[in-house]
């Protein structure tokens, strides 16, 4: 083999793993960008999650006050006999 088939061999194989590695760089560029999207989906999941159990935890606390305040008035009641009251 002459020199010249050599580098020409060399250059080849070169320019070979240039395509293999521009080829594996993109791959990689697109997996990055699906998990970056992912990962703001995830984001934003989380986020309406965190808001809506916000909003129950708001709704039930209202809820407690409400029962709270209707088992006080009642008891206070005299026509309303303590077994029924206390059935809530």
């Amino acid at each position: 083999m002459t020199v010249r088939a050599k580098a020409e061999a060399s250059d080849q194989a070169h320019q070979e793993q240039r395509t293999s590695a521009t080829q594996e760089a993109r791959l990689m560029a697109e997996r990055m960008a699906k998990a970056d999207a992912d990962r703001d989906i995830a984001r934003k999941e989380a986020a309406t999650a965190h808001e809506e159990a916000a909003k129950l935890s708001g709704q039930i606390e209202a809820m407690q006050t409400q029962v709270t305040e209707l088992v006080r008035v009642l008891s206070e009641r005299k026509d309303v006999p303590p077994t029924k009251v206390s059935g809530l």
